[in-house]
């Protein structure tokens, strides 16, 4: 009878066990997933590291020579008229400021002040060059005709769709953390229930790695199988240095899934030495 009791709690606690290490890789795999959705998704920061890497500045600044030359051609100017009037600072300053603004829900003014008066110096040296006669009527259509093109400048600066982004992070960050906090609470409460089922910690451990095992591989299998097959390079977005970014972006995005399942392994791994050096005090204990 006592080998039958004994029996049952034994069951007992393996199958209680079992569930909460199961509970707790499900409440691991929430975190996880939240955690590199934070970090990677909907981290400003990145967005700035990777404009830079994929020289987006660059690709906006002949972006907007492309365009104001489309203006300029029929008038018959020479287009050298635009040289060096847009520096690469003023595109890399405008572009953040404008996503910075984004993020903080505030308004970015797009000042164009400093390169028309560039653009109306080069107009004006033009025609000196020509020998054309100036006057008043030709200094205000050199005016008029240099604010009209640089129209588009705002609009090409704008970076597509970023405020729309921004209000979403905005609106689902306080849930994430909301959530991550709940499921890092609910696995502590399963750590601890694991650690009181067991009478030698080791054993409590064993169930705890199998739960971290199973979150990492639940947090990354995903990620890395849209690494592998590349199907978010099928996303249409246009223009193409606006794609460039986006892919690389998406990349690092989902990167961040696979660093955090790296993470649970080597905790996982860690957590194995704690076990085997325990299990070896234990049989010198004995063996005294």
């Amino acid at each position: 009878m006592r080998g039958t009791s004994k029996r049952k709690r034994h069951v007992g606690r393996t199958i209680f066990c079992t569930l909460f290490s199961f509970l707790l890789s499900v409440f691991l795999t929430i975190a996880s997933v939240l955690m590199a959705i934070r970090i990677g998704f909907f981290n400003k920061e990145l967005i700035f590291e990777y404009l830079d890497k994929v020289d987006f500045y660059n690709e906006v600044q002949q972006e907007v020579y492309k365009q104001v030359s489309y203006e300029i051609v029929p008038t018959g100017l020479e287009l050298d008229l635009i040289d060096e009037t847009i520096p690469i600072e003023k595109i890399h300053n405008d572009v953040n400021g404008y996503i910075k603004a984004c993020f903080d829900n505030t308004e970015y003014a797009i000042d164009t002040t400093e390169i028309e008066d560039a653009m109306y110096q080069n107009i004006m040296d033009q025609f000196e060059n020509m020998e054309r006669q100036e006057d008043t009527g030709t200094q205000e259509h050199a005016r008029r005709f240099i604010s009209n093109i640089m129209e588009k400048y705002p609009d090409i600066i704008k970076f597509p769709y970023i405020k729309e982004f921004s209000d979403i992070s905005a609106r689902i960050q306080p849930l994430i953390t909301l959530i991550m906090i709940a499921a890092i609470v609910m696995g502590v409460v399963c750590i601890l229930f694991l650690l009181l089922l067991q009478r030698w910690k080791h054993r409590s451990l064993r169930y705890i790695i199998y739960a971290i095992l199973a979150a990492a591989l639940m947090t990354v299998v995903m990620p890395v199988y849209l690494l592998i097959q590349k199907t978010y390079e099928g996303l249409g977005i246009r223009p193409i240095y606006l794609y460039n970014f986006c892919m690389e972006y998406i990349k690092a995005s989902l990167f961040s899934f696979v660093w955090i399942g790296i993470v649970w392994l080597g905790i996982a791994v860690f957590l194995m030495i704690v076990i085997k050096l325990m299990k070896e005090r234990l049989k010198k204990r004995k063996y005294r």
